[in-house]
């Protein structure tokens, strides 16, 4: 993961932990709490569909440089 990458999904965890916790004491309106919680998913899940995708293009590289090597 690049340090963007890693920086949002812990800041997207980060207030997923702060909203259950001002939930927890009431102090939230749980409209508001589940709204947060539903972006903070959001982002963290196209965090992981961008580091999956490139780690699904370095893998089709890497098994293109073993056919490669294979052949010679």
């Amino acid at each position: 993961m690049t340090t963007t990458e890693k920086f949002l999904y812990y800041a997207a965890s980060l207030i997923v932990i702060v909203v259950v916790g001002l939930r927890l004491f009431h102090l939230l309106d749980p409209g508001w709490g589940m709204i947060a919680i539903l972006l903070c998913s959001i982002l963290t899940n196209r965090v992981y569909a961008q580091y999956a995708g490139r780690l699904a293009q370095r893998n089709i590289e890497l098994e293109e440089q073993l056919t490669q090597h294979q052949q010679l």
